[in-house]
């Protein structure tokens, strides 16, 4: 019994001591966890004192961490995440819902040359791009947390703007149908790359540009011309970037003008364009250059009008001014062509047919046949007076029928044409007789001239035989009645002349 008590006495001993010596270690461990907490704890504040230190360093240049890579799209995780949940597919359109947008802005400034001959133009402009990127650390004097409003700067230009370009992200466009670039040298605006304190970057360039242009003159002087700028990406979809228009689009300066033309900017909408099977963003603005129609119209097109109304107008000249109607529309025609021989050299050159030549071929030719018309008019006036003075022959009683006949235009102006020729028959006559008569040998020639020769028909007259042919005085007939009704043909065809070419060469916006 005593050494079961004992026993017993001893275990209960032994059980106790263990429990204090557990409790012992269990403080021990919860002092050091506390000192360990509080030794974390005031390290971190330490970190973060220390970090916020970086953060709002003036001195500090850089904008981006050892983890920014120039190489990735900004926020292409949430990309990624936005594309799984909505599966884009091809027949989505643009831009896409997921893709991360870069707005650009561009400003027309100068409008160097038009070349047609290799179908480019010239130009000066400003080419901006914007994008966000929030991967990028702002500097302190742009850190709300680190100086007050009253000192904080919206917006600094990153310079040496090559050193950023390599260090940030870029996007990746290219203009389609580059000829030839330049980059301006013109103070900040030549190469800018400025940081704003909401993280957006403005990518700013001042170039003059080279781009292909295809023109087809075939319309001039009513043709239009339209220049594409096509803006893609070569390494990007269009399902992780979007090209948009800014607020501003595209801008137009007044010293954006070409003489002789007038210019027009329209800007197309997002679209992408698919190469391989892989969508591409693009972005268009299309360039209208048309020809100011109103310049030619009053420098051409009214003198070529007004040409022909003189020539149309003397067919109302009295006959025996016919002469007089000859040398009128001979010298319009002069005039009218070394008017448009002068627009035809500026005029673009190429080897298709324009609708500028083929005004001026109906031009001329409308105006020499007015010409012509005033020559026939004299040959047959002078013919009918040789009729009239000769005697009657056989076979010639039609013909001289016509010519005396008072029912058409050519009898009766012979009424009015015949005491002028024959009056000028007389004065040349006497003339000659006073010139031969001035000296004896040549008065004896004429007497001898008279006596042993009939008088002849003048020179300009032509031999009575030929009017007997039965197809000659067919012709004659028929001429004498086309002249009589000439001159309203020719007001007919010229305003059929001119309203086809209006129907068929002038735009239809001008009808």
């Amino acid at each position: 019994m005593s050494f079961s008590f004992n026993s017993w006495k001893y275990q209960m001993r032994y059980y106790l001591h263990c429990a204090c010596l557990y409790a012992a270690f269990s403080l021990t461990l919860a002092h050091n966890d506390t000192n360990t907490t509080h030794a974390t704890a005031h390290n971190d504040t330490d970190t973060l004192h220390d970090h916020s230190l970086s953060i709002c360093d003036l001195d500090r240049m850089e904008i981006v961490e050892e983890s920014y890579v120039a190489n990735d799209i900004p926020d292409m995780e949430a990309i990624k995440k936005c594309q799984e949940m909505i599966r884009p597919n091809p027949d989505m359109p643009a831009p896409r819902p997921c893709a991360i947008p870069v707005k650009i802005t561009i400003t027309l400034i100068d409008l160097v040359d038009i070349d047609g001959i290799k179908g480019s133009i010239q130009m000066m402009m400003t080419y901006q791009e914007q994008w966000e990127d929030r991967r990028i650390i702002l500097p302190a004097h742009m850190n709300p947390d680190c100086v007050d409003n009253s000192t904080r700067k919206s917006f600094i230009h990153l310079t040496p703007s090559v050193k950023y370009r390599n260090d940030l992200w870029t996007p990746d466009f290219y203009m389609k149908g580059m000829m030839g670039i330049h980059v301006a040298k013109v103070g900040l605006t030549a190469e800018d790359l400025v940081l704003r304190d909401n993280y957006v970057v403005e990518s700013t360039l001042t170039l003059t540009l080279s781009l292909m242009c295809p023109m087809h003159f075939s319309k001039f002087p009513f043709d239009s011309h339209q220049c594409n700028i096509t803006i893609e990406s070569f390494g990007m979809f269009a399902d992780d970037l979007a090209i948009l228009w800014s607020e501003h689009g595209v801008r137009l300066s007044r010293s954006f003008v070409k003489e002789g033309y007038k210019i027009s900017v329209v800007t197309g909408s997002p679209a992408f364009v698919m190469y391989s099977g892989f969508p591409f963003p693009r972005l268009v603005m299309t360039l209208i250059i048309s020809r100011q129609r109103l310049r030619y119209t009053l420098l051409v097109f009214v003198p070529c009008i007004l040409h022909f109304m003189i020539a149309w107008l003397a067919f109302f000249l009295p006959k025996e001014v016919s002469q007089g109607r000859c040398i009128i529309n001979c010298t319009t025609n002069l005039s009218l062509i070394s008017m448009l021989s002068v627009y035809m050299r500026y005029s673009p050159q190429g080897g298709h047919l324009k609708s500028f030549d083929i005004w001026v071929v109906f031009s001329m030719v409308f105006q020499f046949l007015c010409t012509i018309d005033s020559i026939i008019d004299i040959r047959l006036l002078y013919l009918a007076f040789n009729l009239r003075q000769q005697p009657e022959q056989p076979d010639t009683t039609e013909v001289l029928h016509l010519v005396t006949n008072t029912d058409n235009w050519l009898g009766r102006e012979m009424r009015h044409v015949e005491p002028e020729i024959s009056s000028n028959m007389v004065r040349s006559a006497v003339h000659e007789m006073r010139r031969l008569s001035a000296s004896p040998s040549a008065s004896a020639a004429l007497r001898q001239q008279r006596a042993s020769q009939a008088p002849q028909p003048p020179s300009m007259l032509e031999d009575i035989s030929i009017y007997t042919s039965e197809t000659y005085q067919k012709f004659l007939s028929a001429l004498v009645l086309y002249q009589e009704w000439s001159q309203w043909i020719y007001l007919g065809g010229y305003m059929m002349f001119v309203w086809l070419y209006w129907y068929i060469h002038v735009p239809k916006e001008l009808h």
